[in-house]
């Protein structure tokens, strides 16, 4: 009798088996080398992703590696880069991109400079030599505020390319640096130098961060499986917000040979206001904060004035996560 019941429970598991779907393999492409911003898709590659039958994986980014190229490529079905990028992608090659969530709901963008220098707020920029990060949203950030408050700086005598170190800076090749509040603010935290710092927001100019992104013929071909990436990832950031601790740790695992868990804990705790999402909905930005952000980029001529930037990202998949999770408690 007992043989039996084992040889059922068996040929159950068995039939059971058979009948479960496949897990589909998802791997996301990064724009940028493992980072605190990583630590919600690390929750659902570890966590998450099993509860939507995916299997989940992240693909660690680089400085010379373009996520847009590779999602249009269809080497990656989905990636993380500037919201910009893929509007830039849109206009001009058609490409067609389409942002599901976003990673920063507003930029982290900051101004920073050394104490001798004077500079308090905006307008002091004038007579300074400013330090420039082409081609990320911070020079985006810059020329807006440039032009709304109309500041007279030579682009040739006045603004230099910063590298993405803090030597020059320090060293005073030029006075305000770039940055993000939640890099290169703790960077100078460590090394305890004090320093004044600027947020672009306090002076009315707001645009988005990064985004997770995919191609439109992805949404229209299988949008179930969308969803479920949106789904996991945004999961994996509501853990990460109530375990910071944890997903630094797993930040750390994912590449133990560059992650300083003393710092990046620091970066990630700065940086939790960025990564909560608008209204605290993990991957959300509203219409009206991508209208914001449309508005900067006609500002200063990104766009033409014809450009809507509704085309450009898709709310639907992280909207029917909070609807989904509503209904089910």
């Amino acid at each position: 009798m007992r043989k039996a019941s084992i040889l059922l429970i068996v040929v159950l598991a068995l039939i059971f088996g058979a009948c479960k779907k496949e897990k589909a393999k998802v791997e996301l492409i990064e724009g940028w080398f493992p980072w605190t911003g990583y630590i919600g898709g690390l929750y659902a590659m570890n966590k998450t992703d099993s509860l939507y039958n995916l299997d989940f994986k992240i693909v660690d980014g680089a400085d010379n590696i373009n996520p847009v190229q590779l999602v249009l490529a269809d080497k990656y079905k989905f990636g993380v880069t500037g919201a910009e990028a893929i509007i830039a992608a849109n206009i001009n090659t058609g490409a067609d991109l389409v942002a599901i969530g976003v990673v920063n709901y507003k930029s982290a963008t900051c101004f920073l400079s050394l104490p001798e220098s004077s500079i308090l707020k905006i307008q002091d920029f004038q007579g300074k030599v400013i330090g420039i990060l082409s081609g990320t949203e911070t020079e985006t950030i810059y020329k807006a505020l440039k032009k709304k408050f109309k500041l007279q700086i030579d682009s040739i005598k006045n603004e230099v390319e910063a590298p993405y170190d803090l030597q020059t800076f320090l060293l005073k090749k030029y006075d305000v640096r770039p940055g993000f509040t939640y890099d290169e603010a703790v960077t100078l935290d460590m090394k305890g130098i004090k320093y004044n710092i600027l947020y672009p927001e306090d002076y009315g100019i707001s645009t988005l961060g990064g985004v997770y992104f995919t191609r439109r013929k992805t949404i229209k071909e299988n949008p179930e499986l969308v969803q479920k990436v949106v789904n996991s990832i945004a999961m994996g950031w509501e853990l990460a917000l109530e375990n910071p601790e944890e997903g630094v740790i797993l930040l750390k695992q994912h590449d133990p040979a560059n992650i300083d868990i003393k710092r990046e804990d620091a970066c990630f705790k700065k940086g939790l206001e960025y990564f909560k999402g608008e209204n605290d909905s993990v991957l959300y930005a509203s219409d009206k904060s991508w209208k914001n952000f449309e508005n900067v980029l006609k500002s200063i001529d990104r766009v033409p004035s014809s450009f809507d930037i509704k085309s450009s990202y898709d709310n639907s998949f992280i909207i029917n996560y909070f609807k989904s999770k509503n209904e089910g408690k």
